[in-house]
């Protein structure tokens, strides 16, 4: 049975694969375009008061408004595209998506729909690219945040798809590179559908983890049938049985945190890989501790 999870867990680790390279990448990060795309806009300049939005636009007193917003001030680099083919705005969100997290982005929210308020606002007061005014209820967003290679500036990153009313699809990306670091954690809601899709979710490290553990006990009190793995990998030079030690120990730490706030210690499993799986911090910090749901 622990075998059986093991082989799980590394396979949810390592989910999606190989990229589609196609394309040259991004300027700020190594993500390739979606292959069937008409370019509308792309542009770099500086910012110094970026709307960087973790939450559904609504309106009040006359101005467009969402429940967090952090002003970034950086270098944004920003594209926008119109999809052509039979291809849908969800199937071409998900394909950045995926890729973002596979780079060991940390997604910080995401809405669909309704729940992220008016198209119009987004097109129109946060992306200034009129093509992008579509239907609310065929729209998703997407924020995340990843460290660059040299670990000097933070990339932000805004995500959008949608569809208009004539079906044409057009998704749309924002990168922001800025020297500031907000110390963001990922709302309930990203944090439940990336287990409840079978994904792993990436623990966010320092201050922050404190703060994220106590979203993910209080989804665990919310799904009382649900299992986690906690799993600790760690690329340190040093000979594995050390990396296999030190991993293990923080996952350790991690579900002791998890039991002092409630959760059921028979409710989590804890694996230290080490550095067996060097491709899972590609890009990443040399340790973390992942959590991925436990399927009966």
């Amino acid at each position: 049975m622990v075998k059986q999870a093991f082989r799980r867990i590394c396979q949810r680790l390592l989910w999606g694969g190989a990229m589609l390279v196609v394309a040259a990448p991004l300027q700020a990060l190594p993500v390739a375009p979606f292959p069937h795309l008409q370019s509308l806009v792309e542009e770099q300049r500086a910012v110094d008061d970026y709307p960087f939005t973790l939450g559904g636009l609504k309106k009040i007193n006359g101005q467009w408004v969402a429940d967090k917003e952090y002003r970034l001030t950086g270098e944004l680099e920003r594209h926008s595209y119109q999809v052509e083919g039979h291809y849908g705005y969800q199937e071409v969100f998900e394909y950045y998506r995926k890729q973002l997290l596979q780079q060991g982005a940390q997604e910080l929210y995401r809405c669909d729909a309704f729940r992220c308020g008016s198209s119009n606002a987004w097109a129109n007061s946060r992306f200034m690219v009129k093509q992008l005014y579509g239907l609310d209820q065929y729209q998703s967003y997407a924020a995340f945040t990843l460290q660059d290679e040299q670990g000097e500036m933070q990339n932000y990153v805004a995500l959008y798809a949608v569809q208009r009313g004539n079906r044409r699809n057009y998704v749309h990306l924002d990168v922001i590179r800025s020297p500031e670091r907000l110390g963001l954690i990922s709302s309930a809601e990203v944090v439940e559908a990336q287990l409840q899709q079978g994904h792993s979710f990436l623990l966010p490290e320092g201050e922050q983890l404190a703060e994220q553990l106590k979203i993910v006990a209080t989804l665990m009190s919310r799904k009382p049938g649900w299992h986690l793995a906690v799993v600790g990998v760690d690329s340190e030079e040093a000979p594995l049985s050390q990396q296999l030690e030190r991993s293990r120990a923080r996952a350790e730490e991690v579900s002791a945190q998890l039991v002092s706030q409630g959760v059921a210690a028979d409710r989590l499993q804890l694996f230290g890989l080490g550095g067996v799986l060097p491709d899972l911090l590609r890009g990443k910090q040399k340790q973390a501790v992942y959590l991925t749901r436990i399927r009966p």
